[in-house]
């Protein structure tokens, strides 16, 4: 993304960098990215309107499906928007990853964006030690440049492809993936939602995935809690609260059951 919108013409220096780390990451994987510059030419109409017909003349440039990394969660929001403008489904078409996780972003878009996490923190505290030396006449610790790496993605909507040819099972995960990260969602209201009986939604999952609809239920909820545990410093009590467990030692019985790991040494584990 270039700073048109500024005036300043020339490409964000972020941008490049993550251009660049992750063309690096996919080619080291086998891969070879296609990659777009959006830039912006400052014309007498509105430049939304000159935005989204950049978006929509990226989109059809892609192949069918693909996934986009957007150099921030702006772009990946503007693209989420002409994709469903032009009838491009998210994520089944185009899986969108964003980066920033702002969430007047991602929290408000439809589906929810996926997005790498900024290490605002971590960037903070280093620029506290920093300046603390300088104040003390000592050099800066880790020299004058210091990179902070990114501590992960936050998984949403944008980005849950599911490769089940059930379709009835594949709606019911997406159910309980997206109802998992505030609640324990019961297997006979997703029936329900689903218009089926518990008794066959039961049988089509062991079919189709071999576990049972409760045990996916688990899974989705495991997953939420180990998304606290390593993008946040949030205590038991807090992701309890979080994900609709009744206290800390309920979530902690439950993580124990499911992992066989306490919390605490499940992120240590992470850290190390």
């Amino acid at each position: 993304m270039d700073d048109g919108l500024t005036g300043l013409g020339v490409a964000r220096r972020y941008s490049q960098e993550r251009e660049a780390g992750f063309r690096k990451a996919l080619e080291e994987a086998g891969f070879t990215p296609l990659v777009f510059q959006v830039s912006t030419r400052r014309n007498d109409g509105p430049v939304w309107e000159e935005l989204q017909e950049t978006y929509t003349g990226l989109l059809q440039a892609l192949p069918r499906p693909c996934g986009v990394f957007a150099a921030d969660d702006m772009l990946a929001h503007g693209l989420l928007q002409a994709a469903q403008s032009s009838g491009a489904r998210v994520p089944q078409d185009v899986a969108l990853v964003g980066f920033n996780d702002q969430s007047h972003f991602c929290q408000a878009a439809t589906p929810p964006l996926s997005s790498v996490t900024y290490p605002g923190e971590a960037i903070g505290l280093r620029a506290a030690e920093a300046l603390y030396a300088l104040m003390q006449g000592l050099p800066a610790p880790g020299g004058h440049i210091q990179r902070v790496p990114v501590s992960g993605v936050t998984i949403r909507e944008s980005t849950n492809v599911l490769s089940i040819r059930d379709p009835l099972v594949a709606s019911a995960v997406r159910l309980i993936r997206k109802q998992a990260a505030a609640t324990a969602p019961r297997v006979g209201e997703i029936a329900d939602q689903l218009g089926v009986s518990a008794s066959l939604l039961r049988q089509r999952f062991l079919e189709a995935l071999g576990i049972s609809p409760k045990e996916e239920v688990d899974r989705a909820r495991l997953d939420i809690i180990r998304h606290w545990l390593t993008t946040t410093k949030l205590g038991p009590g807090d992701i309890a609260a979080k994900t609709g467990f009744l206290d800390a030692a309920e979530l902690r019985r439950f993580f124990r059951r499911g992992t066989g790991q306490t919390l605490q040494d499940f992120r240590a584990a992470f850290k190390a």
